[in-house]
């Protein structure tokens, strides 16, 4: 049993596969890193409700070796933000994602990624090694995320 099968059990949940079920309950946590072989990921955030008009997003925002390696930042905005996400999420069933994504060949070098959703009732994670879900869901809440951050920052 792998260690994540074993911590969404104690949640009462299923972490990805066909057989998992559409939660019930609101998305209140979605997060996502996507590194290659550099120190600093490509890209990294996560989107986390705070109240119910309030979400906090925390991303990597820079590398100083000075400071410990990847900068985060944060910024407060709406909860329509994590609405989005919750919409995309549920358009493309990304609760249904495999536990892990892996091409049928060895790859010595490349990019991976990490996806994680809690729900109020549930929590899904999902992860891959240069190989992705057929939908384009993952790229679509990026964009959505940067966008935010884009608009926060002028």
């Amino acid at each position: 049993m792998s260690i994540i099968t074993f911590i969404s059990s104690l949640f009462g949940c299923k972490t990805s596969g066909i057989t998992t079920k559409e939660p019930n309950a609101p998305l209140i946590k979605y997060s996502y890193r996507l590194s290659n072989t550099s120190i600093m990921p490509m890209k990294e955030f996560t989107v986390e409700k705070i109240d119910e008009i309030t979400c906090k997003v925390t991303f990597a925002s820079d590398f100083d070796p000075q400071k410990g390696g990847v900068v985060m930042d944060s910024l407060e905005t709406s909860i329509g933000l994590l609405q989005e996400i919750e919409k995309e999420v549920r358009a493309h069933k990304m609760y249904k994602y495999k536990e892990h994504y892996t091409p049928p060949f060895r790859i010595l070098d490349g990019k991976s990624w990490i996806m994680s959703m809690k729900f109020e009732d549930s929590y899904f994670y999902s992860s891959g090694e240069n190989e992705y879900p057929s939908d384009n869901g993952l790229y679509i809440i990026a964009d959505i995320v940067e966008k935010a951050i884009q608009n926060h920052k002028r």
